[in-house]
């Protein structure tokens, strides 16, 4: 898909959400026409003022993309998982998360 699509794709989902569609209704939308996630979530965060930790779990709870859900959460994971090994291997690499930080081990 060409960015003039998706600019277009965007543009109807403004049109959508200014007739009062609800968001469950423009993520199928974006689907529907073929946006992946990542764009679907952009489109997401410019029309609704969303950040991305919003967006993100508003999708991944979202019914349009429930058949992504489990693989979605196992590639966080994993990628959780890179940063903090990167994060130990290299002390200038710096992972800042939301998270209480657990307790040292003694």
């Amino acid at each position: 898909m060409n960015d003039s699509e998706k600019k277009q794709i965007e543009a109807d989902v403004f049109r959508l959400k200014k007739a009062g569609a609800d968001l469950e209704t423009l993520l199928r939308f974006m689907r529907d026409r073929g946006l992946n996630q990542p764009d679907s979530r952009r489109v997401l965060m410019r029309v609704t003022g969303m950040d991305l930790g919003e967006a993100t779990l508003f999708m991944l709870d979202s019914k349009t993309w429930a058949d992504q859900r489990d693989r979605n959460l196992e590639l966080q994971e994993q990628l959780a998982q890179a940063l903090l090994e990167k994060s130990e291997e290299n002390p200038d690499f710096w992972v800042i998360s939301d998270s209480e930080p657990e307790e040292p081990e003694s």
